[in-house]
């Protein structure tokens, strides 16, 4: 099982680093990418993703919330925003 997890944590590096994305922006990455990955080119999906995530970074910094909780923070804002987003762009 240990191996198993080691393996898909390998695959995981190795899909961010193609991508040139870090962890935490693949997991946002492939949330968004899992929906709609057949209507917007990789690229476009990879920037969206990076613009999110440092926008977001900018408004933490800017309203003085600690870097150490930029992490769970970002986290329930991407999953918030997966749930009110979720039919887009069927919806727009």
């Amino acid at each position: 099982m240990l191996q198993v997890h080691r393996e898909l944590q390998e695959v995981r590096k190795a899909r961010a680093k193609q991508l040139g994305l870090n962890e935490e922006a693949l997991a946002s990455y492939e949330a968004v990418a899992g929906h709609h990955n057949d209507v917007y080119r990789v690229d476009l999906l990879r920037d969206l993703i990076h613009d999110v995530l440092q926008t977001v970074k900018r408004v933490l910094r800017k309203r003085d919330v600690r870097a150490e909780d930029f992490e769970t923070l970002v986290e329930r804002i991407m999953e918030q925003a997966e749930a009110l987003y979720a039919d887009w762009p069927a919806a727009a």
